[in-house]
């Protein structure tokens, strides 16, 4: 039987089902949708071109309004007292009035701290798209409970998708407007192409072709105004530093390049050492505040300074790689006749876990710690590169803890750090 490792009483306990709610309101709205639709057929069967097409706009309207919605981040309500309770196995027990619900470690993919009400609040997101949010009376509990499920920032990477700035009644208003936009511009290009490729003259023609070019191009930059504050954020935060994606376009901004993080309004700030601060638009000041507590959690766990001694015997320096793989392998090999005295696994895992540090020294130390065989120092390999969010810099690391230095993947890594946002 498990006994418990951790337990922490919550004055306010609530799990939210933000993904349930969405599913819900969207097939109610298509469910709506069908039955008009077919009301319409057997009782106004003449009426259904013209009302049904309104019906199939406002039907669509409302579905890509709902697209983004409300944010998991400063956005819980008052719950119930209660418990969590994390147990040796690692699964989580949340008491809640008389109930209790057993989750899974695996199925807590992140979790972070924020403040609420005068106190902390820890966040916790489910597999199955809940999110539980516990009222705790210190941030050390806070941080205790990340830690005992492994989601702690040092630890794991968080993503989080940001809610609409928008109400619902505007978000509807933009969506209906952006697609009978788009409904418009569609046929129009259509139309003005067509004439183009059929090379039609006349005076009556070059005036249709103008008019059809003026309303694709009004109705698309409206349909593309109006659309595009519906279209989500999603913001990764990692130990090594921000990743900021939107439709097709992301954004990396590297750990070495963030000089603080702060909240204007509705938006969190991210200062940089060169160049314009990077403005990520939220859905409330309490959103960007949450956010903004989560990014200095990840960056403040930052690790001792590792000594030069360390950072030089991990220093490519020039060599080839396979003398340079070597030496690193053989940093924490006792039987390596050239071992180099003084150096430490700790001093490693502080390169290692460093978001800071420059990729090819968090590569190798990665590398150096994995061969050792060492259980618990692979284990914190694996935690450091679930920690990243940075694509290039996972692959490299993911490669050296199996042993393996990929000079391609290495390279990008280091591509990757040196862009700019």
């Amino acid at each position: 039987m498990t006994s418990p490792r951790l337990r922490i009483e919550s004055p306010s306990l609530r799990i939210v089902s933000h993904r349930r709610r969405a599913w819900a309101r969207r097939i109610a709205v298509v469910g709506g949708w069908g039955v008009s639709m077919a009301l319409l057929a057997a009782y106004a069967p003449d009426l259904t071109g013209i009302y049904g097409t309104a019906l199939t706009f406002l039907c669509l309207a409302l579905l890509v309004g709902s697209l983004r919605g409300g944010p998991a981040a400063g956005a819980a309500r008052r719950g119930e007292p209660g418990a969590v309770t994390v147990v040796d196995g690692g699964a989580l027990c949340v008491q809640i009035g008389g109930r209790t619900r057993t989750i899974a470690r695996g199925d807590v993919v992140a979790g972070w701290t924020e403040e609420g009400r005068g106190q902390g609040r820890v966040l916790l997101q489910i597999r199955t798209g809940e999110v539980l949010a516990a009222d705790v009376t210190s941030a050390a509990d806070g941080h205790a409970l990340l830690e005992a499920l492994g989601v702690a920032p040092e630890r794991r990477a968080v993503a989080v998708q940001l809610g609409s700035p928008h109400t619902p009644a505007r978000r509807f208003v933009l969506a209906l407007v952006g697609l009978v936009s788009l409904a418009v511009a569609a046929p129009s290009a259509l139309i003005s192409a067509g004439l183009v490729m059929m090379g039609l003259g006349g005076s009556d023609w070059l005036g249709t072709l103008a008019l059809m070019g003026f309303l694709s191009v009004i109705s698309g930059v409206g349909a593309w105004r109006c659309l595009r504050p519906l279209v989500g954020t999603t913001l990764r935060i990692g130990t090594d530093g921000l990743s900021i994606r939107r439709l097709l376009r992301r954004r990396f901004v590297p750990r070495a390049e963030i000089a603080g993080v702060g909240v204007r309004g509705a938006a969190l700030v991210v200062e940089r050492r060169s160049g314009s601060p990077v403005v990520v638009t939220a859905s409330s000041a309490e959103e960007a505040a949450s956010l903004a507590s989560r990014v200095t959690d990840a960056l403040a766990g930052r690790a001792v300074a590792a000594p030069a001694e360390t950072l030089a015997a991990l220093d490519r320096a020039g060599r080839p790689l396979a003398e340079w793989k070597h030496a690193i392998l053989a940093l924490l090999q006792e039987s390596a006749g050239y071992r180099r005295a003084g150096i430490v696994a700790d001093d490693l895992f502080s390169v290692l876990e460093d978001g800071a540090a420059r990729p090819e020294r968090r590569v190798a130390a990665a590398a150096a710690l994995a061969s050792s065989g060492e259980p618990a120092a692979q284990a914190r390999v694996r935690a450091a590169v679930e920690a990243c969010v940075g694509t290039k810099l996972r692959i490299a690391m993911l490669r050296a803890a199996d042993g393996e230095i990929d000079e391609g993947a290495l390279a990008a890594a280091e591509e990757e750090a040196m862009r700019r946002a």
